[in-house]
């Protein structure tokens, strides 16, 4: 995993006032170092031993470990493939919860961590989602993530994809924040970036300004995305 989404989600359970004790696994003695000094109770080292080089599970998980409790509850992610049935699902209609029993404690996108997401927070391809619970419902909870599509739903006009539309200079828009745009409500797709010259905009958020020549990156099914298309410049 990651070194600063590990560092995170140890400063955040800090912050909880966790009881337990916190393990985290590291890639190199340096990583090892660092997250010692940040307080982990026990931080394990994979590749110091050849045997356990291959033990993926390993080098990718977080364990808490309660002092009261002799197995470990996993923190792990789960990146949301292209193809997954959950693709442009909310948080809400994930059967998670009822039949593996694991949280969402965050979702990873585009360098981004958000703790805690709303049930109505919207998934999109390549979201990285940080569940906690029991290790054994890791692997049914990924069988259930990775549930493709079925031939039926999976017209264009179903699949989710990204595309990129302009501002223009002389638009009525220039100077409206994304609250005001009302681009989902309006146009049935998700602004998810933002490019302004040389800048980027990864997670923008609502009380973001549009200026003239952004360039809005968003995501919708390939339907709506082309009609977009076809408005830009805005």
């Amino acid at each position: 995993r990651d070194r600063t989404l590990n560092l995170t989600l140890l400063h955040m359970l800090k912050e909880k006032q966790f009881e337990g004790k916190i393990a985290l696994a590291a890639r190199n003695e340096s990583e090892a170092r660092t997250y010692k000094s940040a307080g982990a109770h026990v931080v394990l080292r994979p590749y110091t031993d050849a045997s356990e080089q291959g033990a993926d599970a390993l080098s990718e998980a977080m364990f808490l470990l309660p002092p009261d409790v002799d197995w470990p509850i996993t923190v792990q992610e789960i990146q949301l493939k292209p193809g997954s049935a959950f693709s442009g699902s909310t948080i809400r209609v994930l059967p998670l919860r009822a039949q593996t029993g694991l949280s969402i404690l965050a979702i990873r996108r585009a360098g981004q961590i958000i703790f805690d997401p709303e049930p109505d927070f919207q998934l999109f391809p390549g979201d990285h989602l940080v569940l906690m619970g029991d290790p054994g419902d890791l692997g049914y909870a990924e069988t259930i993530l990775h549930q493709s599509v079925g031939a039926v739903n999976t017209r264009s006009q179903d699949r989710f994809t990204m595309g990129e539309i302009r501002v223009a200079p002389n638009s009525s828009r220039v100077g409206q924040t994304l609250a005001e745009l009302k681009f989902r409500q309006d146009y049935g797709a998700t602004v998810v970036g933002i490019l302004r010259g040389d800048m980027r905009i990864s997670t923008p958020l609502l009380t973001d300004t549009l200026q003239p020549g952004d360039r809005l990156i968003i995501i919708g099914t390939e339907e709506t995305v082309e009609k977009l298309k076809k408005l830009s410049p805005l």
